[in-house]
């Protein structure tokens, strides 16, 4: 072979063999970057979260400094991702508050609210909402936009800090509550509601929204071993002294709907 033909030969194989490692390289970064993206959905959930925080102070307090921004950055995406404009295709909170009925004149306990999804849409007809959650920033968070409301929408939304066992609410206080993708995440449920009952006025009435058992689409809700079948939940809440009133798997493609009433 001809020298310069030998070295415009060698000079393309030199060529070939980065252009293949930068490639390797640069797919092993972009597989990392969407590693570090990944959210374990039990991990994050605003309840379980807060409840392993709460819980595990010694294990955390050495090195919380170090994580303080990482964690502030993880809450920021959890707002994002609850607030999410396409959540209300799936989730149809305006068909949910519906199976409630008429809700003037109605406090109504919004447990696990979160960023105030339901609870802004509760106010506009509720005369109380109390959004209840165990996380103080969701709380700030909620405190914060309720100030881009008209003056009688913000008098009617009280946020209440609570325990993981306890929700925190006054005796017979409310007419109804709602527990929105949080009744898998309560620990001993049928104690925890047959406490929730002392808050509770006669008739009152409990909405369950929650994850269907069964598969549904990647990302969408936790994976089924984190999830609590509709069968379960009824069997629970009759054994803690409530009565079945409606169990919908239909209106909703990922989630069913149970509501209940206060014996």
């Amino acid at each position: 072979m001809h020298p310069r033909n030998q070295f415009q030969f060698m000079s393309s194989r030199i060529k070939i063999f980065y252009t293949t490692l930068l490639w390797v390289c640069f797919t092993l970064f972009l597989s990392n970057c969407w590693q570090k993206e990944e959210f374990d959905y039990k991990e994050n959930h605003p309840l379980h979260q807060d409840h392993e925080y709460h819980n595990h102070d010694d294990k955390h307090s050495h090195d919380h400094h170090h994580h303080n921004s990482k964690k502030d950055d993880e809450f920021d995406k959890i707002i994002e991702s609850l607030e999410d404009q396409r959540r209300v295709i799936w989730q149809k909170p305006g068909k949910v508050i519906d199976i409630l009925g008429n809700i003037e004149g109605k406090v109504v306990a919004d447990i696990g609210a979160g960023t105030g999804y339901f609870t802004f849409r509760l106010a506009h007809d509720a005369q109380k909402v109390i959004a209840i959650d165990i996380e103080p920033k969701f709380l700030a968070y909620i405190d914060s936009v309720k100030l881009k409301f008209p003056e009688n929408i913000q008098n009617k939304i009280e946020v209440r800090l609570a325990d993981v066992d306890n929700p925190k609410l006054n005796d017979k206080e409310v007419d109804i509550v709602i527990l929105v993708n949080t009744y898998a995440y309560i620990e001993n449920r049928i104690q925890y509601f047959k406490q929730l009952k002392e808050g509770l006025k006669s008739g009152a009435k409990l909405l369950i929204v929650d994850y269907k058992k069964r598969k549904i689409p990647e990302g969408q809700g936790p994976p089924d071993a984190l999830k609590v079948s509709a069968n379960e939940v009824e069997t629970e809440l009759e054994m803690a002294g409530y009565r079945l009133m409606e169990t919908d798997d239909t209106t909703l493609e990922y989630q069913y709907i149970i509501l209940v009433t206060n014996r």
